[in-house]
């Protein structure tokens, strides 16, 4: 029979001081995006800087979530980058898709423009 560490009948204290130094770490970040989100601070920082400030909070959050309660931080390579490697390759799809839309409206305007004179 395999040895127990815990003597009969008593049950052990649970282990679950990680858990809640990751919730307090993503509570800050959100305590922090929120308080960024606000219009009297905004007005202050760029609206690039803002966007690019609050997705890599987000980016950061969804890492931490994913890490900690999927329990894929101690995963083996392979499995973290078959999750990891559709997340990145659709966020790359959807920039190819705005970047080609942007540019499809800016060759009609020009071609209405010319078509018009």
């Amino acid at each position: 029979m395999a040895h127990h560490a815990h003597t009969p009948g008593v049950i052990p204290p649970p282990r679950t001081r990680w858990i809640w130094n990751v919730f307090w770490v993503l509570l800050a970040v959100t305590i922090i995006e929120v308080f960024a989100a606000l219009p009297s601070i905004r007005v202050h920082f760029g609206a690039t800087f803002f966007k690019i400030f609050l997705i890599s909070f987000t980016m950061f959050k969804a890492a931490a979530i994913v890490a900690y309660y999927m329990h894929l931080k101690d995963e083996v390579k392979n499995l973290i980058l078959s999750v990891v490697l559709p997340f990145i390759l659709i966020i790359y799809l959807i920039v190819l898709m705005l970047i080609e839309g942007s540019y499809v409206t800016l060759y009609r305007t020009v071609v209405e423009q010319i078509l018009v004179q």
